[in-house]
């Protein structure tokens, strides 16, 4: 999951950082087809990490249900409120056309409705149903342009949390349900905002990863040597990405669900895959850049576009952008994640002690 330190000896926190990585990518060279597949991923790692979190931690109590919201609003909202913050700062200091030019939705808010979607997050996302539907989720502002997938996760941290994470039988019935809509949506040749943008849609990855989650066990004689598959489903999700250039500029149906159908492979096995103490410490320090990188990408490259003068998209720029995005997330990881993260530990204590 994009926004939470994993479980012990499980190596989430790479693939996490390597798919922010992607989304960086994606969006500053032009190809933003692979972040969109990266995005998906990040939503099958969620779905099935908040499962986990809610059934072997927090349980499905009225107070493990408080103690949950209440740490995913420490995790996700005080990062993100600072990262909208050096938006407004850059917009301050380099000008609001500069800023639209680089990316259109880097706007100062005009309007209370766009000032209360900024600050709260839910309104970016979307929330229409149908082949036609999408349309709406890329015209609002956004100090931070990715922030519309960051409405639809808090959303299903919510149903996962009511109801929707609690057992085998609704997963499967969740996850038949999300096929069945995507069915849907290819019998009725739906657009390629309805199949990314909304929150239904979103509903396959989430509910991929619940499924994951609750028959690990199952499957654990499949993946019982899970290390010999690792590489070859990366060399897999890769290919099937630089595959999909070839097609419709990377927004192909058939590459898209590859892309979903090889990460759910990936969580699968990554969720048995056990490793060395400093293997753990190293991963989970990476896991936890991930976040920060996908907060302050765009930002940190409409600043090395102004200080260098380069083209707003392309190799050069990514690779002057980088260095400085690192250096950046290190410092959001220090300043405003591990104090928070130390609040958060003393919400799990108390509901460890009261329970």
């Amino acid at each position: 999951m994009l926004f939470e330190n994993d479980p012990p000896n499980v190596m989430f926190g790479t693939l996490r950082f390597l798919l922010a990585v992607a989304v960086v990518i994606g969006h500053l060279n032009s190809a933003s087809w692979l972040g969109t597949y990266a995005v998906f991923c990040f939503y099958i790692i969620s779905g099935y990490f908040m499962c986990l979190v809610m059934n072997e931690r927090y349980r499905f109590t009225l107070r493990g249900v408080w103690a949950f919201g209440l740490n995913r609003f420490l995790r996700i909202f005080p990062p993100y409120w600072v990262a909208c913050l050096i938006t407004l700062s850059l917009i301050t200091l380099f000008g609001a056309p500069g800023a639209q030019h680089f990316r259109w939705q880097l706007q100062i808010p005009t309007s209370m409705a766009d000032w209360i979607a900024n600050v709260s997050l839910v309104p970016f996302a979307d929330f229409s149903i149908g082949p036609l539907s999408g349309s709406g989720s890329g015209t609002k502002i956004r100090l931070v342009p990715p922030a519309w997938a960051l409405g639809i996760e808090l959303i299903y941290y919510l149903a996962i949390a009511i109801f929707l994470g609690r057992g085998r039988r609704i997963s499967l019935f969740w996850f038949s349900a999300s096929v069945a809509y995507h069915i849907y949506l290819f019998a009725e040749d739906a657009s390629w905002n309805a199949r990314y943008f909304t929150i239904c849609a979103a509903s396959l990855p989430f509910s991929m990863g619940s499924l994951i989650y609750h028959y690990r066990s199952s499957l654990e004689r499949i993946v019982s040597r899970p290390n010999r598959w690792l590489i070859l489903l990366g060399v897999a999700w890769l290919t099937n990405c630089f595959a999909a250039m070839t097609t419709q500029g990377g927004f192909s149906v058939l590459h898209f669900y590859v892309s979903c159908g090889v990460s759910g492979l990936l969580v699968l096995l990554l969720s048995h895959v056990k490793t060395a103490s400093i293997l753990g410490r190293t991963d989970a320090w990476l896991g936890d850049l991930s976040y920060p990188i996908y907060l302050l990408h765009w930002q940190i490259g409409f600043l090395v576009w102004n200080l260098l003068g380069l083209e707003k998209r392309g190799l050069e720029l990514t690779g002057w952008t980088f260095p400085i995005l690192f250096l950046a997330a290190w410092a959001m990881g220090v300043w405003v994640d591990d104090p928070i993260e130390r609040v958060r530990e003393r919400v799990k204590g108390r509901l460890r002690a009261a329970t």
